[in-house]
Formats: C-alpha cells, sequence, structure tokens
C-alpha cells in the first residue's frame, strides 16, 4: 500500500524510532487495518491473519515500558557496582526485580 503524505518533520526519528516514525505516518490507519497479512483464507474463508496497526501500536507501547524499566535497573546497577554500602542487595535480585518487571508489563 503506497501513498503521499506532506512530510512532517516532528515525527520520530526514522533511525532511532522506526516504529514511532511508521506510526506518526499512518496515523490516521485505524487499529483493525493490517500493516502485514500473512495468511489470508487459509483458517477459513475471509479469515486473515497477520498484524494490524493496532498490534503495532501496542508493541511499541510495550517497548518503550520494558525499555524504561530496563534504564530504572541499570541505575541500580551501577549503584551496587560502585557502592560498596549498596551491596546489601545482591546483582541477582536486582536482575530478578528486572525480570519480575518485565514479566508483568508483559501479562498486563
Amino acid at each position: 500500500m503506497r501513498r503521499r503524505v506532506e512530510i512532517d518533520t516532528n515525527w520520530p526519528d526514522p533511525v532511532s524510532d522506526p516504529i514511532g516514525h511508521t506510526l506518526a505516518v499512518y496515523g490516521g490507519a485505524t487499529p483493525d487495518d493490517f500493516v502485514i497479512v500473512a495468511t489470508s483464507n487459509v483458517y477459513g474463508d475471509g479469515v486473515r491473519t497477520g498484524i494490524t496497526w493496532g498490534d503495532l501500536r501496542r508493541q511499541r507501547e510495550l517497548i518503550l515500558e520494558l525499555a524504561g524499566h530496563l534504564e530504572n535497573y541499570s541505575d541500580d546497577v551501577a549503584r551496587y557496582m560502585g557502592d560498596p554500602g549498596f551491596r546489601t542487595e545482591t546483582i541477582q535480585g536486582v536482575l530478578e526485580r528486572a525480570r519480575n518487571a518485565v514479566k508483568n508489563a508483559v501479562e498486563s
């Protein structure tokens, strides 16, 4: 699907945030429209599978949320590595909290 759009310099950078850039360019696409159709009529007449704009938006939200969690835990690791008083919590404890945060974010 090709279309012409006016260039908007406020779009996210296409190199550092390609998903955000694509979502901005196709901002008017409805959540149920397909970005990629994987199958058509394989699972029944008229049944299509693939990735919708809604799926892509949700994946970007999860990526940004997880990045925020990881950034928080990288601060914990930096404190652990640099501050002897911080060693009351082992690096395994920090990593376990990070794993749990990622698991909770994905499951929600």
